[in-house]
């Protein structure tokens, strides 16, 4: 239920509020000043709440054009902030702009990629959530190998006996 939903009831609430206006008008103005006062305390509110939240999901995109990188591949070893790898991952349609930015699937996917891709450099992005900032650092298979283990552990595909009501 969202605020569309509520569109039908704003003129009932209208009609309420003006009644209410009528009866008590020497507190219209104290009304009308905590009002204000509530609107532009929520509005400061807001506004750090989105500024924050601009800078996590920004993080990635300021540390690439910091870096200068050009002709690379970027693979999104974490989201940023409340961001996924998968929003982060914003590449146009021909898939071959200057810095290509892609989730990490793991060892065997990963090569596959840097297979068809000659003549690019490889990054890895990772974001430390207790430090609020990310790091950009050259993709190494020796940093690639504990968290392929870890992968390999989760996503281990499920073995043993069939379900009796499929045999």
């Amino acid at each position: 239920m969202g605020p569309v939903t509520y569109y039908e009831g704003y003129v009932f609430l209208l009609a309420v509020a003006s009644l209410g206006v009528l009866k008590l008008k020497r507190w219209v103005p104290l009304a009308l000043i905590l009002i204000l006062a509530l609107n532009v305390s929520k509005f400061v509110q807001a506004t750090e709440f989105y500024r924050h939240q601009v800078g996590e999901r920004m993080d990635l995109f300021n540390l690439v054009q910091k870096s200068g990188i050009q002709n690379a591949v970027v693979f999104l070893r974490t989201g940023s902030g409340s961001t996924s790898p998968s929003e982060l991952a914003r590449n146009g349609l021909d898939f071959n702009g200057p810095v290509l930015l892609v989730d990490e699937l793991g060892p065997q996917e990963d090569a596959k990629l840097i297979a068809s891709l000659p003549g690019r450099a490889f990054y890895v992005y990772t974001y430390d959530f207790f430090k609020l900032q990310g790091r950009l650092e050259p993709y190494d298979e020796k940093l690639v190998e504990p968290w392929a283990k870890t992968y390999a552990e989760t996503h281990r595909p499920v073995s043993g006996p069939e379900p009796s009501h499929l045999e």
